[in-house]
C-alpha cells in the first residue's frame, strides 16, 4: 500500500504539471521543538527538529483542485501526510464552509473540529504545541482522526453543511501497510454543522465495523484494527465569524474565539481477547483564544478532561494549557505553553507537567 501511496502522488503530480494552464503554489515550514518534561522518565523531552513540510496546491480545472503536504523529514523518515483531488463547482471548493463537491485521495477524516495537526495551513490547526486528549488517544493502535485514504462528499444548503466519507479501515496509509488482506474492511463518518446567529454547532458520528479476527494479520504483530468501534461527538464555536489563530492571528478581527468539544465512544470485546471486554470512554475539551496585541500576540487556555474507561475508578485525567503564540517577522511563529497534568493513575510516561516550546517558519 505504501508503494499505492506513492503512486497517487507521482499521478497527481504528474496530471497537475502536465496541464498547460495549471495554477498552483508551492510552500513550506520548518518546526523546531523544545519539551521540558518535570519527570525524568517522561517521553519525549529536549530538543527536537519536528519536522519540515512542502505544500503544493492549485487548480487544475475551473471544477477540479488538488493538495499536496509531503513531510521531508518527520519521525525521522519523509512520508506524505494529504494528498487529494477535490472536485467541485467553480470557486466552491469542497470542505470550506458553504462549499460543495467531492474529495478523493488521503485526507482528515471529517469529525468535528480538523486541528489534529497543528498547521494551518488547510485544515483549522491548533494553537498548542500539544494536542488536546481526546484528539490524541488511540484507537487499537491509531488515532481516530488521522488521515485516511477514501472519498467523502460535502453538501450545503443554507447555513447547513454536512459531510459524508468512506475510508479504508487499517488506519492511514503507512498502518494499512505490508498486504490487503482487509481492503474490505471500511470506516465510515457523517459530519453536520450549522451558523446560527454567529454561534457554530456541529455533530459527528464515526464507525468503524468489526472485522474477521480469523484472517491472517498483515504485519505480523496483533491485529490493530478488530474492534466495533464508534464515536459520537458535538462541537460549537463563539463567535462562528472569528478564525483559529493557526489560520489568523487577528482571529478574523473578532477580540476572542471560544470553542470545544464533547466526544463519547464504545469499543466492543474482541472475540480474540475476550478479556478486554467493551469499553466506554468519553472526553471533551474547552479552549478560548483571546487577542493581546492586534496580529501579532494572541494568548489561550485549554481545559481538558478525558475518561478512557468508564468502569475503572479514578483512571481519568484533567489538564490545564495556558500559552502564547507570537507572530514576528512575517513568517515566524513562536508557541509557549504549560501543561499542567493530574493523572488519578500517575503515568509519568506520557501524562507529566511539561513546558513545550515550538518555533516555526513558513515560506
Amino acid at each position: 500500500m505504501k508503494k499505492s501511496m506513492m503512486i497517487l502522488c507521482l499521478v497527481i503530480i504528474t496530471t497537475v504539471f502536465l496541464h498547460a494552464q495549471i495554477d498552483f503554489n508551492l510552500g513550506g515550514e520548518l518546526k523546531f521543538r523544545n519539551r521540558i518534561n518535570f519527570d525524568d522518565a517522561a517521553s519525549k523531552p529536549g530538543f527536537e527538529f519536528y519536522e519540515i513540510e512542502l505544500f503544493i496546491d492549485g487548480d487544475i480545472t475551473d471544477y477540479s483542485s488538488f493538495y499536496i503536504e509531503y513531510d521531508l523529514m518527520h519521525s525521522n523518515h519523509p512520508e506524505p501526510e494529504n494528498v487529494w483531488i477535490d472536485l467541485h463547482a467553480p470557486m466552491r471548493p469542497a470542505f470550506a464552509f458553504g462549499g460543495m463537491g467531492l474529495r478523493l485521495g488521503h485526507f482528515q477524516v471529517p469529525f468535528g473540529y480538523e486541528n489534529d495537526d497543528n498547521e494551518g495551513y488547510m485544515y483549522h490547526g491548533r494553537s498548542s504545541v500539544n494536542h488536546s486528549m481526546i484528539h490524541g488517544e488511540t484507537i487499537d493502535g491509531w488515532k481516530m482522526r488521522n488521515r485516511q485514504i477514501g472519498i467523502c462528499g460535502a453538501y450545503s444548503l443554507g447555513p447547513l453543511t454536512a459531510w459524508a466519507g468512506v475510508y479504508n479501515g487499517n488506519g492511514n496509509w503507512m498502518q494499512y501497510g505490508k498486504s490487503d488482506n482487509r481492503q474490505n474492511d471500511y470506516d465510515y463518518a457523517i459530519k453536520t454543522e450549522v451558523q446560527l446567529a454567529n454561534i457554530e454547532f456541529g455533530a459527528s458520528h464515526w464507525i468503524a465495523p468489526g472485522v474477521d479476527t480469523t484472517a491472517d494479520d498483515y504485519n505480523g504483530v496483533g491485529l490493530i484494527h478488530t474492534r466495533d468501534i464508534t464515536r459520537i461527538g458535538v462541537h460549537f464555536r463563539y463567535p462562528a465569524s472569528s478564525l483559529f489563530v493557526a489560520q489568523d492571528p487577528a482571529l478574523g478581527g473578532a477580540p476572542f474565539l471560544i470553542f470545544g468539544e464533547y466526544i463519547m465512544g464504545e469499543h466492543k470485546e474482541n472475540d480474540w481477547d475476550p478479556g478486554l471486554g467493551d469499553q466506554a470512554l468519553f472526553g471533551y475539551f474547552l479552549e478560548a483564544q483571546f487577542g493581546i496585541i492586534p496580529e501579532t500576540l494572541v494568548g489561550f487556555i485549554r481545559y481538558d478532561y478525558y475518561e478512557p474507561n468508564d468502569d475503572i475508578d479514578d483512571d481519568e485525567t484533567t489538564a490545564i494549557t495556558p500559552g502564547i503564540n507570537w507572530f514576528f517577522w512575517s513568517s515566524m511563529k513562536l508557541i509557549l505553553e504549560y501543561d499542567y497534568i493530574d493523572n488519578k493513575l500517575n503515568d509519568i510516561h506520557s501524562k507529566q507537567d511539561r513546558v513545550a516550546v515550538e518555533l516555526s517558519l513558513t515560506f
